[in-house]
């Protein structure tokens, strides 16, 4: 029963209206006491003793309230509501609200008590009921309230008492079950994962575990088979093998070698130089083949001497990591008396089609100058040079060969001296 029908009823509505609202209106009644009388989390005795205090200063209140006029008491209970329409509920505080509202019930209640009383003395005992009804409606409302208050209070100090108190230093996100950090640390990278790993000991029970490092490492039918002897102790676990092979590069049965990028867990490789095209490498004539211990590979080729440079090499697209961006580099060695390497030669990529090209130099000249556009080698941490020769993105979708290479066959003048170990496929951030 709403608040308006309550008021029209003990605005003269007469018996029909009141019939009328009871009839339509009992369920709210039922959901009323319903409510009120459902389990109680906490101290039952005391929230009873508080209740009955509540019902006490309810009859006293009311009681008192019998000496004010009718008029003014009907005047009451609708200019709260009033105030609330016309001044805009959301302009009023909380508190003012509540206010309000107390007050309206109140002299509802009064009327309710008064009207009681005095339709008993005429006997009409079908009003009595009706607003002996109302009057219990609006005690219940009371009782409603207060009982949802107490029952606030009580859940709030029971979650209180069962929150685990944190360690000295420990933050929240630490607390999460293992899983779901797992699940998160798996979407960063390998460095983020280990610097979490450092955290705290939760951090890094997460970070160190093959859930996490399963994401970084390619998945088992696309990681190519080691040489033998590449991995003499068993790694332990998925990170371990990923440190394995992102540490240092390792051999594979074909010949070349193999490496995963730190920071993206992308495939590398470096094919060597007895698997590279070079023109005139069978005749020692031109091309020697010897030993180096900073080589990775057996065998390096040095050029004696050539007119005609000419270097290919390729690798299948399907061998690298899907939706990697990736450049190749020549790396070479000059010896004491290398000569005819500082004119431009001709570099290019191709890949699915798409051919690209630019113009380098092995061996930089201070004396000559060289264009903006060709590309100069740099110094490496093994001790050897590097040479960019291009670079592409492994969209995934192509089924042939990554072909990359270097060419100086225009100025056809004497070279030698140039000690090459390999052409690397390398992640490009």
């Amino acid at each position: 029963m709403s608040y308006d029908q309550v008021l029209s009823v003990l605005g003269g509505g007469g018996k029909a209206a009141a019939a009328s609202a009871w009839s339509g209106h009992g369920s709210n009644i039922t959901r009323q006491i319903v409510k009120c009388t459902s389990s109680y989390p906490g101290d039952y005795s005391a929230a009873v003793g508080v209740l009955v205090a509540v019902l006490a200063l309810y009859c006293l209140l009311s009681a008192a309230a019998l000496h004010v006029g009718v008029d003014l008491r009907r005047s009451g209970a609708g200019g709260g509501r009033m105030v609330c329409r016309i001044y805009g509920e959301e302009r009023l505080s909380a508190w003012t609200r509540s206010a309000l509202e107390a007050a309206g019930w109140l002299f509802v209640s009064c009327d309710a008590v008064y009207l009681a009383g005095w339709v008993i003395a005429e006997g009409a005992m079908a009003s009595a009921v009706v607003y002996g009804l109302v009057a219990g409606l609006v005690f219940l409302c009371v009782f409603g309230k207060v009982y949802r208050f107490l029952a606030w209070v009580e859940n709030r100090q029971a979650a209180e008492a069962e929150e685990e108190p944190m360690e000295p230093g420990q933050c929240e996100i630490a607390r999460l079950p293992e899983e779901i950090l797992s699940a998160a640390l798996s979407r960063t990278s390998p460095r983020d994962a280990c610097r979490a790993a450092a955290v705290s000991p939760a951090f890094r029970a997460a970070a160190d575990s093959d859930a996490v490092w399963a994401c970084f490492l390619p998945p088992p039918a696309d990681l190519p088979p080691l040489a033998d002897g590449e991995l003499l102790l068993p790694p332990r676990g998925k990170k371990g093998l990923f440190l394995r092979l992102s540490g240092s590069p390792a051999l594979l049965p074909g010949g070349l070698s193999m490496w995963l990028d730190r920071e993206s867990g992308a495939k590398c490789y470096m094919v060597p130089a007895r698997d590279l095209s070079i023109a005139w490498r069978d005749t020692p004539r031109y091309w020697s083949w010897i030993h180096l211990a900073d080589s990775r590979f057996p065998e390096s080729a040095q050029l004696r001497f050539v007119c005609w440079l000419e270097i290919r090499g390729r690798i299948h697209s399907k061998m690298l990591s899907r939706g990697s961006a990736y450049a190749t580099y020549m790396v070479y060695k000059l010896d004491d008396e290398s000569y005819g390497l500082d004119w431009p030669a001709d570099a290019s990529v191709s890949i699915g089609g798409t051919d690209l090209a630019r113009k380098v130099c092995l061996q930089p000249n201070p004396q000559r100058s060289h264009a903006e556009d060709v590309v100069l080698p740099r110094e490496r941490g093994d001790g050897w040079m590097e040479l960019e020769l291009g670079e592409f993105v492994c969209e995934g979708d192509e089924d042939g060969d990554v072909s990359f290479g270097l060419a100086e066959t225009k100025r056809l003048n004497g070279k030698g001296g140039l000690i090459m170990q390999g052409i690397e496929i390398r992640h490009k951030n």
